[in-house]
């Protein structure tokens, strides 16, 4: 005979003491999860930078060691073809398919950062990329006194020197390239994803990066010049 003992189910109070411990599991194992999936989330994101940066190393390595073209706007006469887009188709996503830089890429994917969802409202190029490249490739608008744009040997750059960064959310742009002083992405949190010359990725608070554009040539990583 069974005993009635045995039918005992759980009390009100020991039900809530269940959900009260697996509602703290959940909160201390959420900021763990939180963390993981953000730190995820940014090796992708430096991933695509760094496919970028193969890219542009394979166009040198084609180009006798000759940077690829910034996409500064004001240069664009000279020289249409860029590594984003080619002068004057820049703004349908289709249209980074014409790049100088797409042939080594062969997809798009490298081209946006994960957390960069539509609508893509920030500026016309904002259609094909969530990053831009430094202006110090071709000098920041410099021309030639043949009025041609600027261009350099890869080995002129620091390799250490910052190539690309990712575009800012809330900033308009117009081209695919920008000074260094202007405001960065604030999609990953309180700090972005930099590319140098040299072909490495790295991580950088919004604090070091502003102090780092803030020193002296020719330490500065940020605003590079050559005379």
């Amino acid at each position: 005979m069974t005993s009635p003992r045995a039918k005992r189910g759980f009390t009100l109070v020991e039900l809530l003491v269940v959900i009260g411990i697996i509602a703290l599991l959940i909160s201390i194992l959420m900021p763990a999860l939180t963390r993981s999936r953000d730190q995820a989330i940014r090796v992708q994101c430096m991933n695509n930078v760094r496919q970028l940066l193969v890219g542009c190393h394979m166009y040198v390595n084609d180009n006798k060691q000759n940077w690829i073209f910034c996409n500064w706007l004001s240069q664009e006469g000279k020289q249409p073809l860029g590594w984003l887009y080619k002068y004057p188709k820049l703004s349908n996503p289709e249209d980074v398919e014409a790049s100088a830089l797409f042939p080594y890429l062969k997809v798009r994917d490298p081209y946006r950062c994960p957390l960069d969802t539509p609508p893509y409202l920030h500026g016309v190029t904002h259609n094909l990329t969530s990053y831009l490249m430094n202006g110090a490739a071709n000098q920041y608008g410099k021309m030639t006194p043949k009025n041609d744009p600027v261009y350099y040997r890869i080995t002129k750059f620091p390799m250490n020197g910052i190539a690309f960064w990712e575009a800012p959310d809330n900033e308009g742009w117009n081209d695919g390239s920008s000074t260094p002083d202007e405001r960065m992405t604030l999609r990953h949190g309180k700090g972005a994803i930099f590319g140098c010359f040299g072909g490495h990725v790295e991580w950088m608070t919004f604090a070091d990066a502003e102090r780092e554009w803030k020193k002296p040539q020719p330490l500065n990583r940020l605003f590079i010049y050559f005379n």
